[in-house]
């Protein structure tokens, strides 16, 4: 059995699946599980890669930069583009609303 201890930066770590905006009364932040994990281990140390998708759309430009500040890896993240025979369809980016209320 191997004795030696691995370290996080020893580990490459893929959140697949949405990134979005989750909207907040005080302003919005990337959202998406697979985005954030994948974020939260790359801050940890670890080689941190996102699968994703984005719409053509300022959302969807704002969330390629907002993780290009954060350093995080975009090669895997798409853009959202449908072609049918006829035409392309520009697909948006997807918002997450967030009210709090009180009872």
């Amino acid at each position: 059995m191997n004795s030696k201890k691995k370290s996080v930066s020893d580990f490459v770590t893929v959140g697949i699946g949405e990134l979005l905006w989750d909207e907040y009364p005080g302003g919005r932040q990337i959202g998406g599980a697979p985005s954030n994990f994948a974020y939260q281990c790359q801050n940890l140390g670890a080689e941190a890669y996102v699968v994703s998708t984005v719409g053509v759309d300022d959302a969807g430009r704002d969330l390629l930069e907002e993780l290009h500040r954060k350093e995080v890896n975009r090669s895997f993240i798409s853009i959202a583009i449908l072609q049918d025979q006829y035409q392309y369809s520009w697909i948006p980016t997807v918002y997450l609303g967030i009210r709090f209320t009180s009872r």
